[in-house]
């Protein structure tokens, strides 16, 4: 991330569920009426149109084909949206067994404050000051207010700061509480070894019981001899905008990853896993063929 700069990645994200919330019926998985608050530029001039509800089909299929084009790679689009309805439907779950803290790590421009219906608990949104600086801009500005509690801490995860968030009265003084930590979209952005410690920040974040979420890319991305086009423009877009991919890794280490850390359960699931089950439960047609495949979510529970 560039200094001095909100994230380009969570302004690109929030555009992508703006499209998606377009969606015929048929087609939507996604309900994020929130998210074209929070454009960046140049997406924000399209703004009036996005609100323009007359414009929805057109909007939504150049739009969904928009962003594929701009990074040089097909699916992009499908895949933030499916990993953020799969992590909705974890965040409901949760909520409804008795889990009443959630913390967002790399929060970006998450709207599920605003948007989902969790009036007794609380998200804790954890981010860069740059990033969440522009984010609370705007909701002040918008007046927009949250269905639940939310708290803000600013952290720059480029420096140590598992010790500054375990210390935070927001998190210290509710210690005993069981909690499901979001981390989404992230992972791929850090070294090895940060991602390591971010899950072992997670699992002390979870001591009274609760759920990790995150996602990971197949190690197939950093392997420079693949022969996968797509993850090559993929590499080279990210690093062109300053936030190159630096960890992905495979189902069975990521396993023995999350074991080692004392989690005593995991689910692991495909992002077409997430696609094959929406389709069937809620007869939505979402093709594979538009979906990039190279993802899977993971729900770990201590």
């Amino acid at each position: 991330m560039k200094a001095k700069h909100a994230s380009d990645t969570a302004g690109y994200t929030s555009a992508m569920r703006a499209i998606a919330n377009l969606a015929p019926k048929a087609e939507k998985y996604l309900d994020d009426s929130f998210s074209v608050e929070f454009l960046p530029f140049p997406w924000f001039l399209t703004k009036p149109l996005f609100l323009a509800r007359l414009f929805d089909p057109v909007i939504y299929s150049v739009g969904m084909k928009t962003p594929d084009k701009l990074v040089g790679f097909p699916g992009m689009t499908a895949l933030a949206c499916l990993r953020h309805r799969y992590i909705d439907d974890q965040i409901l779950n949760a909520y409804k067994t008795g889990t009443r803290r959630f913390i967002l790590l790399g929060a970006g421009y998450d709207t599920r404050s605003l948007r989902l219906q969790l009036p007794e608990a609380t998200i804790v949104e954890v981010d860069h000051p740059d990033t969440q600086k522009r984010k609370k801009e705007i909701l002040k500005r918008r007046h927009l207010q949250p269905n639940c509690k939310l708290e803000f801490i600013a952290i720059d995860f480029s420096k140590p700061w598992a010790e500054t968030l375990l210390s935070h009265p927001y998190i210290k003084d509710t210690s005993t509480q069981t909690t499901m930590v979001i981390w989404e979209g992230v992972c791929c952005y850090l070294q090895e070894s940060e991602a390591l410690h971010t899950i072992g920040a997670a699992r002390q974040l979870l001591q009274a019981g609760g759920t990790l979420v995150f996602d990971a890319f197949s190690a197939e991305l950093l392997n420079e001899g693949t022969s996968v086009d797509i993850l090559r423009k993929m590499r080279s877009f990210v690093e062109k905008k300053g936030e190159p991919f630096r960890w992905a890794e495979d189902e069975i280490p990521i396993r023995e990853i999350i074991t080692a850390h004392d989690f005593k359960e995991v689910d692991a699931v495909s992002i077409y896993d997430v696609a094959a089950d929406l389709s069937e439960k809620e007869n939505l047609d979402i093709s594979k063929d538009e979906i990039l495949k190279y993802l899977g979510m993971y729900c770990c529970r201590v």
